[in-house]
């Protein structure tokens, strides 16, 4: 009975070695492959630590307790204390050293405009390019006289008027821009009969000249100040006229386009950055017909319109 209780205490001691030892890898594994789940995992590694290392203990006092029974000495393996370490606990990080430079670098210097820079501006400002305009003009306009040749009659124009578009692009010191417009003029003469006298003669005429007009021009404009400039030119095209008159009766006409040019100088005003105002004289001379000589304008002009 005596050896069955021995061999019986011999595989128990064994089996518990076997035990703890298997506990033992396991931890060891465990340490390996868990994540830090914070701090409180130190606390429960520390907790396990210690009960292996009291069952331990009650594991060599049950071995004293079979050698004084008299049994053999099982060789077992000596367990050692399983040291856990807390590889999770957190270190004190590290201050950061704050880069001064980059604030500086991205520090923004905001200064309030000196006299000197304003005037710079402005300088600047008066020398931009304005670029393309579109400017509306109305005119009065003053004819001189001339002549219907066959009937070698003086004729009279009186005060008329002309209207039409003007587009262009416009440099710091010089233009270029084409010009649409139309004129209209009430015309008056005497025409001498051979052979009757006064009363009956001379006989009073009356007509009118109208014209379609097309006409390139070009120039140079000078600053005055930021707003004001005044500007010189010349220009050139055709003109496609009409002149009839009525004579006792007999109407007198002729139609023809008629080679053109006119000289011209002006003022312009601009209101804002887009709307302008301008002022201009313009000498224009329309060509020779076969029954009426060349015609002089005198045209004065008032012209309001949008700069882009």
């Amino acid at each position: 009975m005596q050896n069955v209780m021995k061999i019986f205490f011999t595989l128990f001691l064994f089996c518990q070695t076997l035990s703890v030892q298997a506990v033992e890898f396991e931890l060891q594994d465990y340490r390996r492959k868990i994540k830090p789940i914070g701090d409180n995992l130190g606390t429960a590694l520390g907790y396990h630590r210690e009960s292996i290392n009291s069952f331990h203990s009650r594991l060599n006092q049950f071995q004293e307790k079979f050698d004084r029974m008299g049994g053999g000495v099982v060789q077992t393996k000596p367990i050692s204390s399983v040291r856990v370490e807390n590889h999770y606990k957190e270190s004190p990080a590290a201050p950061v050293p704050y880069d001064y430079t980059e604030s500086v670098d991205s520090f923004e210097t905001v200064s309030k405009p000196s006299g000197n820079d304003q005037f710079e501006s402005n300088q600047l400002s008066s020398h931009r390019q304005i670029g393309f305009y579109v400017l509306p003009f109305v005119a009065l306009q003053s004819p001189g006289d001339f002549r219907h040749k066959p009937l070698d009659m003086l004729i009279e124009q009186e005060m008329g008027f002309s209207t039409g578009w003007r587009a262009g692009l416009q440099g710091p010191h010089f233009f270029i821009e084409g010009e649409l417009a139309y004129n209209r003029n009430k015309l008056r003469g005497l025409v001498d009969i051979p052979g009757i006298g006064p009363p009956l003669s001379p006989v009073k005429a009356s007509g009118e000249s109208e014209g379609f007009g097309v006409l390139l021009n070009a120039g140079g404009n000078f600053k005055l100040s930021d707003q004001t400039s005044v500007l010189i030119g010349a220009g050139f095209g055709a003109v496609n006229q009409e002149i009839g008159f009525d004579i006792l009766g007999s109407l007198l006409e002729e139609e023809d386009t008629l080679f053109t040019y006119q000289i011209f100088s002006g003022l312009n005003y601009d209101l804002s950055d887009h709307f302008r105002i301008g002022l201009r004289y313009r000498w224009m001379k329309v060509g020779e017909m076969e029954l009426f000589s060349n015609r002089v304008l005198h045209i004065a002009e008032l012209s309001m319109g949008y700069i882009f």
